[in-house]
This record gives structure tokens, C-alpha cells and sequence, in this order.
């Protein structure tokens, strides 16, 4: 009885210890991490294009996590940037206006809890896709519209659309994504007749510009007739193949085939040549470079087009870029493992080679492609297909 007894309060000191102990430490645990946290200061402002760069310096408190920017953009509604304890700015974009706007700023904790908010007053620069838009200009081209532009002066993801005003109806032609700070954009395929286009700009935060009507037309442009092309070997050519990797592979349509493509044999050392008769002449416009996909390490990395109307092969020995021949343009294609699939079906594979003011180019029915390195810096080169555009002497509009 007395051992039952001693059992007994030993059994209800061991619970009483137990209640203590969790009643002390509920109070600690309940009130960990419910601190205020501290509201940012020093707040400075940036203006940039479209939207600011806050500054400001960040509270003391041990559970800080992140800063919360907290505002609205006309295309997007209420936006929330989050930036961490290990940075002392947060960048808000996507304002459509150089106009006022306020952008409210937390202190974050882990658990959610946020510090007093301060209100900032930003003033966003012009956005980007308005200076461009501002920038646009617009000319016909050998078959379809050339677009120039600048002022992509900030990292935002620009798109140029091309619409066409068709009986008051507009119908989306193209769109194409401006990545330079400058350039132009050449838009093809387009009928030869008078239209009235329209070109606007918009941005990835969904904003829009105006859009520019103007009313061109694009100039007679038709795919050269290969049926007519062939190999004049001049003198200083390096025309010769490699086994059965044929010269007239190069335009024979068929260059996603495996082992069907013009292959040099090796030579010595680049600059290295080639020419081709196109049969007629034409004022070149553009042309299309299709890569053979199995052979990609044997790609040329950079080549040159030419053109002669009538090149003289006694004077093409000594000189074979004298003055007959005018340059039309430098160009490296796509580099290997690059937008080549060999599953695409040709010829949606290619690589378009622009000619920069090909209306002012002199006639010619000679092509000439100078070879100045390939991609794995072997002179043993392979070509997949050309395809030239222009307008024969006789076809103009």
C-alpha cells in the first residue's frame, strides 16, 4: 500500500513536471519570429524606359527575406516583383507611359509578415516599344517590305507585326522579334501590287503602339529557274567534287537527303571559289542557303557572294575578282547544332542571305561564292543547296 501510494505521486509529480514544462515553453515557441520587421529607407529612384530602379536601404531585422514592390500596369493590372535580402534595388517595368505611378514597397519575412509600406513615386522614360515604333520606316523591296528601326535601347522583348488593310478588314502577315538595337527587318513573299500596310510594335508586358499605315508595293521578285543553272568552271574555280558529292547537287532540290550535297575535295588553304551560270540576267535580290544536316561539322562558317554580268575568263586567270565582278554581300549561316533539324522537310530549313540595296545592284547572270572559313577549319567544305530570287532582265514590272 505505501509502495502504491509512493507509485502514485511519483506518477502525478512526473505529469505535473510535464504540464510545466509545456505551459513554459508554449509562450516562447507561439511567440518566435512575430516581430515587426523594419520598413525599408533611403528609397532613390531611377527612371528608365517602361519603368525604374528602386534603391533603398534594407531593415536589420534577422527574419528579413525580401522586398515586395506592389503596383499597376494598364496592360496587366496589379503587378507583384519580389527581390531578396541580398540585393538593395527591384526593377518594376511594364508601364506603357513617361507618366507618374506609384509603387508601394514591403519588407518581406519568410512567413509572410510585411513591415509598414512605403510609397514610392516613379516617373517611367518613354518605354521602349514606343521609340521604336517612333523610329519605324518602311520601303518596297524585291518581293515585299523592308523595315528599318532603332532606339531598342532597353533588355525588353520587342515583336514587329505586319498587317495588311485588306476592304477595311486588317489580317496579320508576319511577325518578327527585334533582338538588336538597330537594324532591319525584310519581309517577303508579299504580291507585286500596291497595299496598304500596317506596322505596330509590342512588348513582352502586352502593350501595343499605334500602328503605321503605308501604302507600297513590292517589287517583281520570282525563285531563279534552276533548270537553267550550270557549272562554267572558270579558271580558278575549286570546283572539283569530292566522290560522288556532284556539283549540280547544289541545286537540285533534294538537300535533306543524306549524301546529297556538293562536297569540295580538299585544297590547300581558303579563300577558296566557286561559280555558277544562272542562264539568264537577272537583277539578284536574294537567296537561300540550305545546309545539308549530316555533314554540319564540314559547314562553311563564313563566305562571300559575288556577281559579274560578263566576266572575261582570260582576265578572271590573273585577277579573278577584277572589275567585273561586284560584291554583294558577307555572310555566316547558322552555326552547327543551330535551327538545322533534319527531321524538317526542305526548303523550310534555310538560312535567308539578304542583299542590303539589292535595286541598286548592276545586273548579272554570274554567281561566284567565296569561301573564307568552314566551321570545323578543314578545307574540306559541304554545301547543302542554293536557291536565288530576282527578276530576270525580260520579267519586270
Amino acid at each position: 500500500m505505501v509502495i502504491k501510494n509512493i507509485l502514485s505521486g511519483c506518477a502525478l509529480i512526473m505529469v505535473t513536471i510535464i504540464i510545466g514544462c509545456s505551459e513554459s515553453a508554449g509562450p516562447s515557441i507561439k511567440g518566435q519570429g512575430e516581430g515587426v520587421v523594419g520598413k525599408l529607407n533611403n528609397i532613390e529612384v531611377e527612371n528608365i524606359p517602361g519603368g525604374a530602379h528602386i534603391y533603398y536601404s534594407l531593415p536589420e531585422n534577422s527574419d528579413f527575406a525580401y522586398v515586395q514592390a506592389v503596383y499597376s500596369t494598364n496592360s496587366n493590372g496589379e503587378q507583384n516583383n519580389k527581390s531578396s535580402r541580398y540585393s538593395d534595388s527591384i526593377t518594376v517595368k511594364g508601364f506603357n507611359n513617361a507618366e507618374s505611378h506609384e509603387v508601394t514597397l514591403y519588407a518581406c519575412s519568410l512567413d509572410g509578415r510585411k513591415s509598414d509600406p512605403v510609397t514610392v513615386e516613379i516617373q517611367p522614360l518613354t518605354p521602349t516599344f514606343k521609340r521604336v515604333f517612333d523610329s519605324i520606316k518602311a520601303r518596297a523591296i524585291f518581293g515585299g517590305v523592308g523595315i528599318e528601326y532603332n532606339n531598342n535601347i532597353s533588355e525588353d522583348d520587342l515583336t514587329l507585326y505586319l498587317v495588311k488593310d485588306s476592304l477595311g478588314f486588317i489580317k496579320p502577315i508576319q511577325q518578327e522579334y527585334l533582338e538588336k538595337e538597330e537594324g532591319s527587318v525584310n519581309i517577303y513573299n508579299l504580291e507585286s501590287e500596291s497595299t496598304n500596310f500596317g506596322f505596330y510594335v509590342k512588348d513582352n508586358f502586352d502593350n501595343y503602339s499605334d500602328t503605321l499605315y503605308s501604302t507600297l508595293k513590292p517589287l517583281y521578285e520570282v525563285e531563279l529557274d534552276k533548270s537553267l543553272w550550270s557549272n562554267p568552271k572558270f579558271p580558278t574555280d575549286t570546283w572539283q567534287n569530292y566522290k560522288h558529292y556532284e556539283f549540280e547537287m547544289l541545286w537540285d532540290d533534294a538537300t535533306t537527303q543524306y549524301d546529297n550535297s556538293f562536297e569540295t575535295g580538299e585544297f590547300d588553304e581558303f579563300p577558296m571559289w566557286f561559280t555558277i551560270d544562272l542562264g539568264q540576267i537577272v537583277k539578284i535580290s536574294r537567296a537561300i542557303f540550305y545546309p545539308q544536316p549530316y555533314w554540319e561539322s564540314e559547314w562553311p562558317k563564313v563566305f562571300e557572294l559575288w556577281g559579274a554580268k560578263e566576266p572575261n575568263r582570260e582576265l578572271d586567270a590573273d585577277k579573278p575578282f577584277n572589275d567585273a565582278w561586284v560584291k554583294i554581300g558577307t555572310y555566316e549561316p547558322h552555326k552547327p547544332g543551330d535551327d538545322i533539324d533534319p527531321t524538317v522537310p526542305y526548303p523550310a530549313n534555310g538560312f535567308v542571305l539578304s542583299i542590303e540595296d539589292a535595286e541598286t545592284l548592276p545586273e548579272i547572270q554570274y554567281i561566284r561564292i567565296k569561301v573564307l572559313s568552314s566551321w570545323n577549319g578543314n578545307t574540306f567544305v559541304d554545301f547543302g543547296e542554293f536557291t536565288f530570287f530576282g527578276q530576270p532582265l525580260n520579267k519586270s514590272e
